[in-house]
């Protein structure tokens, strides 16, 4: 396992769990290094020239723009490296092994937040049809569904991903800071979150579609830009998206 942040724990718990030895963790940072490679049984590398050269996989858990400076150093020549960038491809490994791949799990991993790998899905893609195959089988052992996505599609799921997960919970962030400013429990809401989350599991998504925007309530949204005039921020942040539904269910003759 090369990398021993947030995404690496997952991923060697996962391992473990289903009876698959992790040998070594490497990582640049000394205490989360260590500290992994204890949970794991396993050893530790701090230099790119201690990493061993016999296991089956490797697996780089590192952030994206670390990859390619990574990949300038590290010689894995023969063996099967992967790494779990839901944006770069295979070819981000070029150099380091001709048996590139990807291992991405579809989750996000926030700190102090476990995660069950067996309730996420998995994409893979390998430059070898035959290391595809490897994965999907490690996939299948550790995840929760298995998808073989090329690179762009993965990018496009990676895309969906940012608009349904990261901008999601910055729009928590700036309710809670709403509700603090005058004074109120953010937990009131926590049913109207768990409520629209569930929504995401049904097929029409726009029939379940609520709020003045839908509405074309124009009354309540000017109360809304009143509340947030001294924040011209996020009065335009609160304008754009309620124009943008506004124009998607007038498009489609539903508003």
């Amino acid at each position: 396992m090369l990398g021993a942040g947030r995404v690496a724990n997952v991923l060697v718990a996962a391992l473990l769990a289903n009876g698959i030895e992790v040998v070594q963790i490497f990582s640049r940072t000394p205490e989360k290094g260590r500290r992994l490679a204890r949970k794991a049984g396993a050893g530790y590398a701090a230099t790119i020239s201690a990493i061993t050269l016999d296991a089956d996989l490797y697996i780089v858990a590192i952030a994206d723009d670390a990859i390619a400076e990574l990949a300038t150093r590290l010689r894995l020549p023969g063996r099967l490296v992967v790494h779990v960038s839901g944006t770069l491809g295979p070819e981000a490994l070029e150099g380091v092994t001709d048996r590139a791949g990807v291992f991405w799990p579809v989750q996000t991993f926030a700190p102090g937040r476990r995660v069950n790998l067996k309730r996420v899905p998995v994409c893979i893609e390998a430059s070898r049809p035959q290391d595809e195959d490897l994965l999907a089988g490690l996939a299948g052992l550790l995840a929760g569904e298995v998808h073989r996505f090329g690179t762009e599609e993965r990018r496009v799921l990676h895309l969906a991903a940012v608009f349904s997960s990261n901008f999601t919970h910055f729009n928590y962030v700036l309710a809670a800071d709403l509700c603090q400013r005058y004074g109120l429990p953010f937990s009131t809401l926590i049913p109207l979150i768990r409520q629209t989350a569930g929504n995401a599991g049904r097929n029409d998504l726009a029939g379940l579609q609520t709020g003045p925007a839908v509405r074309g309530d124009h009354r309540v949204l000017g109360l809304h830009r009143l509340l947030l005039k001294e924040h011209p921020a996020h009065r335009e942040i609160y304008d754009l998206v309620s124009r943008e539904i506004m124009l998607h269910f007038r498009k489609n003759g539903e508003l």
